[in-house]
């Protein structure tokens, strides 16, 4: 699987939503174990935006997996 690299834009009325918003997902690799690893050479310097792209990357991750495994 594949993460996309771009911002993300959800369509639903929560809190992901507007961090998808405003934050860029984080560039990762699905590794064996189904998780990712994150490239770390785009990374924020700022801790607080980074936390913001961190937590909406998570919410983006789980989001992307669930869809991938109603697809399988």
């Amino acid at each position: 699987m594949a993460f996309p690299t771009n911002e993300v834009s959800a369509t639903t009325n929560d809190v992901d939503t507007v961090l998808y918003e405003i934050c860029e997902v984080l560039k990762a690799q699905e590794d064996r174990y189904d998780g990712v690893v994150v490239d770390i050479g785009n990374m924020q310097n700022d801790a607080t935006r980074f936390a913001a792209s961190l937590r909406a990357s998570l919410s983006h991750w789980a989001r992307q997996q669930a869809l991938d495994s109603n697809v399988s």
